[in-house]
């Protein structure tokens, strides 16, 4: 389904701040807010936007881990493999990928141990089956939302590493983040009847986790399946990177209308892109202009392309037993 120049226009406005209010919106883009709230109610019945709620969970003490991997051996063996580590809590996203691995997962985990642990007990399991490619830490992400030839905005929500203090949260917390994951548009009042808590109780508890820094707000993804627009990821490699290269990387993914996200990361590859483009020309194209700015380097660079969402889960954690 094709995006109006409107749509793109609101989107643009409201990705990374999918709880601003029409108003906010109205004044931020110059548009009539009977406009822009028709453009959002045609953006989410054709399901072209999701929902999801910020959270940093490295204030939990939290680090994101992310998994490249190929199957083999039996079918049946591949299927139960999968569904078992997709199952797990710790995995709080997955995408079935083209290129040169078929799926990619991440989770997090309170140490770099924890994760090793957590594979080598999935390998175990499963022998042979899942063949791991590059594992990468995250140290920092940038979100761009979706620009769509608009002038765009970013937004550093989530850092690793940071030493900020951590946040402890009790069950009620967790049961409240969970209720707000699943549907961040949801009124409080529905979610506090659904709770069985006053509504006063929950919005302290909601204000307090953003004043804590764990909830950032609500974000609207940009479903590309529902488009014209496909989803692709570029990894990058070089040794011995340096501050001004790292400075041109983001200053190309802020000026690129088709660059939405910007992940530094620790492991086999320094950068994970993230590009919506209608055509593999495209992300070609973005594929050498970053491998420009480490000319003079040996560059490594990846290209796949997203073929489907097999998980989504923004607070992938159970709350704290007893």
């Amino acid at each position: 389904m094709e995006l109006t120049l409107r749509d793109e226009h609101v989107l643009s406005a409201i990705a990374l701040k999918g709880d601003s209010s029409i108003e906010e919106v109205s004044r931020a883009i110059s548009l009539p807010a009977h406009l822009i709230r028709n453009s959002i109610e045609r953006l989410r019945r054709k399901s072209l936007v999701v929902p999801r709620l910020h959270l940093d969970l490295y204030r939990l003490g939290l680090t994101e881990f992310s998994i490249y991997f190929s199957l083999s051996g039996d079918s049946a063996l591949r299927t139960s493999a999968l569904d078992y580590l997709f199952s797990r809590p710790e995995i709080s996203w997955a995408v079935e990928i083209l290129g040169e691995f078929q799926y990619a997962c991440s989770g997090y985990f309170s140490s770099i141990n924890e994760f090793h642990s957590f594979i080598q007990h999935v390998h175990d399991r499963y022998p042979g089956v899942i063949k791991s490619g590059p594992i990468m830490t995250t140290l920092s992400l940038i979100d761009y939302g979706f620009a769509g030839g608009s002038k765009k905005s970013s937004r550093s929500f989530r850092y690793g590493f940071s030493g900020n203090s951590t946040v402890k949260l009790d069950e009620l917390d967790h049961r409240i983040i969970r209720a707000l994951s699943d549907d961040p548009c949801q009124r409080l009042s529905v979610i506090a009847r659904s709770l069985h808590m006053p509504l006063s109780t929950l919005t302290h508890r909601v204000q307090r986790l953003r004043d804590y820094g764990v909830i950032q707000g609500t974000q609207l993804l940009f479903n590309s399946p529902a488009s014209k627009f496909g989803s692709y990821r570029v990894l990058v490699s070089c040794p011995g990177v340096t501050t001004n290269e790292r400075a041109r990387v983001e200053e190309l993914c802020m000026k690129h209308p088709l660059i939405y996200f910007l992940v530094e990361v620790a492991g086999e590859w320094n950068f994970e892109v993230g590009v919506f483009a209608k055509s593999a020309w495209d992300v070609n194209k973005i594929t050498e202009q970053i491998c420009d700015i480490f000319r003079g380097h040996t560059a490594k660079t990846r290209v796949l392309a997203d073929a489907r969402l097999v998980k989504l889960n923004p607070f992938p954690l159970n709350p704290p037993s007893h």
